[in-house]
């Protein structure tokens, strides 16, 4: 039975040419949805877009996940109802999915990796991510969805990372047992602390060097070519080299 590679999606397997502010997110959807004209400006917008966002956050279970154009939604309900509210919620949702996912891109060392590990083991995505078929699409524009066999995003199973639920999931698509699974990620307690919890081994993506503390990390995907991810204890090349050795 092979072993397994999972990766996290964004800011691991995909980079975006200028990482998103908070305020980026209602901007994206704001303008150009055609429904500007609803509120005095951006800044009246983006008060009712935060409110949104912590009334969802405090109504559901921790970790419990959904979709974006829920936050539209509540957001014009107010604003609008019927057809009228069904269309703006569309705007929005595809405006900002338009100027969201034309940022994103996958490093010429991302693919290479991706390319090189696909031919001894499977491999899939799990992913915390608010719009549906997001990853895969993603994923597809950027040349790395024939590399998988799945995608789980959190919205399509309403649970998103770190509860046990996302792996959990992953787990019976892969049809292994944790322990013949290796996880990498950039996110130090979603994609390394979790997994490795659950029986996993753990790669942590840790370009910035933020997280000395974790013992399996690497700066670069090329190193994933460098050391056996599969042997316990064992230290990337790139931590070699931040450690002086």
């Amino acid at each position: 039975m092979k072993k397994w590679i999972l990766f996290d999606c964004m800011e691991t397997l995909i980079d975006m040419t200028d990482l998103p502010l908070p305020e980026d997110y209602a901007r994206w959807a704001y303008e150009g949805s055609e429904a500007e004209s609803l509120w005095t400006g951006f800044d009246e917008f983006y008060t009712d877009y935060r409110a949104a966002c912590v009334e969802i956050e405090k109504e559901l279970p921790r970790f419990r996940e959904y979709e974006m154009k829920e936050r539209y939604a509540r957001i014009l309900s107010a604003k609008a109802n019927g057809s009228r509210l069904d269309e703006l919620v569309k705007n929005m949702d595809q405006v900002f999915w338009k100027k969201y996912s034309g940022k994103c891109y996958a490093k010429d060392s991302v693919l290479e990796a991706v390319d090189a590990l696909s031919q001894n083991h499977p491999m899939g995505v799990v992913s915390n991510f608010k719009i549906r078929s997001g990853v895969r699409s993603i994923l597809e524009n950027t040349g790395l969805l024939g590399y998988f066999e799945f995608t789980v995003n959190s919205c399509e199973i309403g649970w998103k990372k770190p509860h046990e639920n996302i792996y959990r999931a992953a787990k019976e698509l892969a049809g292994v047992d944790y322990g013949r699974i290796v996880f990498i990620g950039d996110d130090y307690g979603n994609d390394y602390a979790k997994p490795e919890a659950l029986g996993c081994k753990t790669v942590l993506y840790d370009p910035s060097g933020a997280h000395p503390e974790a013992q399996r990390r690497i700066s670069d995907f090329k190193e994933l070519l460098e050391f056996d991810i599969w042997e316990e204890g064992k230290e990337s090349h790139g931590q070699e080299k931040r450690q002086g050795k």
